[in-house]
């Protein structure tokens, strides 16, 4: 019998795709119309699929946000990774972390999701716990955990790690997350980002760095 060679399959496989496809969906327009107004109708309509599909995959509405909110949180992850690896110079990694923290964190579409999460808190409070938990707590959590390994290591000079980590994350947010929420103002420039993290981490050392 002759030979069949079948034909080689490329991209994400289909159902991975799918499923990207109801995030992308959901994200976009709960952003755009908040979550109460959006519903599995205009989300199944806008990603290609059906209600039933929806169901199969995240179970309800509720849950479908907690799969958007579980994705965005690899954005955390991202940014709190240089937090795992010590190097022996405190000040290299938090210039590493606030770099990417003003890229990532501060970007147009977080804040767009930051005000979602205020508009809906009021009625709906699990998802701005959802929320909290997924990107603040967890950052939160590993700058406290950084700063008390360096600490314990002689690298830094902190009493109390969670106090240092509340300074240190005040810092970051700063009046940058008040210019996130009004959409009408102009993006930041490169040289804005670079000037701002050095003179944090300036302040950040001068108070807590080993002299």
């Amino acid at each position: 019998m002759p030979s069949t060679t079948s034909k080689t399959r490329r991209g994400r496989p289909k159902s991975t795709a799918k499923g990207e496809a109801i995030l992308d969906a959901a994200r976009d327009l709960m952003l755009e119309h908040g979550y109460s107004a959006t519903s599995l109708e205009m989300i199944a309509e806008k990603a290609g699929v059906g209600k039933p599909t929806i169901y199969s995959r995240f179970g309800s509405k509720e849950g479908l946000f907690d799969a958007v909110v579980a994705r965005r949180s690899l954005i955390v992850e991202q940014t709190i990774g240089v937090l795992e690896v010590l190097s022996e110079d405190p000040r290299v990694d938090l210039m590493e972390i606030t770099m990417r923290f003003q890229k990532r964190a501060l970007a147009v579409q977080q804040r767009r999701w930051d005000r979602l999460v205020i508009a809906e808190a009021a009625r709906l409070p699990q998802l701005a716990q959802t929320l909290y938990k997924a990107g603040p707590d967890k950052f939160f959590r590993a700058i406290t955990r950084y700063i008390r390994r360096q600490s314990e290591l002689g690298r830094l000079n902190v009493d109390t790690p969670e106090v240092a980590a509340e300074h240190l994350f005040g810092l970051l947010v700063g009046i940058e997350l008040v210019r996130g929420q009004m959409a009408s103002l102009p993006k930041r420039t490169a040289k804005y980002h670079q000037k701002r993290a050095e003179a944090l981490v300036d302040m950040f050392m001068a108070a807590y760095g080993v002299h």
